[in-house]
């Protein structure tokens, strides 16, 4: 009977420590996660502070250019827009890395107009405060004829030439020249190529040079801007590489499918907005009539209704939150009188769609805002041709200002 208690007791006190032992495991566990979570936190913080102060930037040096040359011209209006976009399509990673969603679709990227935005976007960076810096520093330009247009998304490939250029100009010590070249590689791939006549690198810093955190620039780095590009460009099915040498410069080719054909699509006839908000409905009437498209609109899902009852629209875009009747009301009567008629949803980017529900009602698009009207256009027409030709349709297919 001793014995057995002596042994109870003996497992009694291992059945114990074990029980520690597994606590302290579930809390260390809780904690590497914690610290996980918190790693990947900063890390998205530091590399969002990085894009914005390169966007921020952009917008502040062309408010300085007009203020101090009291000269308001179109191209410098048009370089503050599209900083607040590719702002826009920052704040959209952000929420699209939170909620594990891909992000926009791919578009026609002009490849000219591609590399004359980030120039400019760079341009008192190797201008005028390399000149501050006493530097002199020539930036060439050699566009092939055969080079039109690339798929890509915009905003993200302005972040890789924009980051290659910083490095660029930051690699020139004096008098130096960065050259960008775009070549076909092929008839399916072109080739972007910064180069220039700056410091270079040794085969150590070569190898590392697109490792995270990475920097040769001291505080003044984060090590993010190449890492960044290098991911960006591995989610558009390219490659980018570096070739140099320590005092000879450094070569960064990146390398990307080039736009598929262009396709003649046939325009959109006659397109109804149903919006509650005054200011959206404006928008979206003028971007569509910008467009060459007749335009009918409404403030209430009834007044649309009988707007669609007495005309029979091509297309009709419906606000969300429509307060006297729902949108699925709505789009549900449209598909119940016309099928081949092309239904959008209007809708905030932090307010989630049911995606299953978005095919259950055969809608077409879902239009987030902010707005960009160049893609909106284009998705619309093509969802429109789509569906008029009777082809498969990605239904609620994500148009936005990103």
């Amino acid at each position: 009977v001793e014995q057995r208690r002596e042994l109870n007791a003996r497992l009694e006190q291992r059945v114990q420590e074990r029980t520690a032992d597994l606590r302290t495991m579930l809390i260390e566990q809780e904690s590497l996660a914690r610290n996980a979570r918190l790693r990947a936190l900063g890390e998205l913080a530091t590399g969002v502070a990085h894009d914005f102060n390169n966007i921020l930037s952009t917008i502040l040096g062309q408010v300085h250019m007009l203020t101090r040359t009291n000269e308001i011209s179109s191209r410098r209006l048009r370089l503050i827009n599209q900083a607040a976009e590719d702002g826009v399509a920052t704040a959209r990673r952000i929420q699209e890395f939170a909620s594990g969603n891909r992000g926009p679709e791919a578009e026609d990227v002009d490849v000219r107009a591609w590399i004359e935005d980030a120039l400019a976007m760079t341009r008192t960076r190797w201008q005028h405060e390399a000149t501050r810096r006493g530097n002199d520093v020539e930036v060439d330009v050699c566009i092939d004829d055969d080079v039109s247009s690339i798929r890509g998304r915009g905003a993200q490939l302005r972040e890789v030439l924009v980051n290659l250029l910083i490095n660029a100009i930051d690699a020139v010590d004096g008098h130096g020249r960065i050259r960008i070249t775009a070549t076909l590689v092929g008839s399916q791939r072109m080739a972007l190529t910064v180069s220039d006549t700056g410091s270079g690198m040794d085969e150590t810093l070569r190898r590392r040079i697109f490792d995270p955190f990475f920097t040769t620039k001291g505080s003044g780095g984060t090590g993010l801007g190449l890492s960044v590009s290098h991911g960006i460009v591995e989610e558009h099915g390219g490659t980018i590489e570096v070739q140099s040498a320590k005092g000879s410069g450094s070569s960064f080719k990146v390398v990307l499918p080039v736009r598929e054909g262009p396709d003649l699509l046939p325009q959109i006839g006659r397109a109804l907005v149903i919006e509650g908000d005054d200011q959206m409905r404006g928008i979206l009437v003028g971007m569509l009539e910008l467009g060459g498209h007749m335009v009918d609109a409404s403030a209430t899902g009834q007044e649309g209704l009988a707007q669609f009852a007495d005309v029979g629209h091509d297309v009709v875009l419906v606000d969300l939150a429509l307060e006297d009747v729902t949108a699925w009301d709505v789009v549900d009567h449209i598909r119940h009188t016309n099928q081949s008629c092309t239904v959008g949803l209007v809708t905030g980017w932090d307010t989630p769609v049911d995606a299953d529900r978005l095919v259950a009602c055969d809608v077409d698009l879902v239009v987030s805002r902010p707005l960009r009207f160049d893609a909106v256009l284009d998705d619309l027409q093509r969802v429109h041709a789509a569906r008029a030709q009777g082809s498969a349709l990605p239904h609620g297919k994500t148009t936005t200002g990103s």
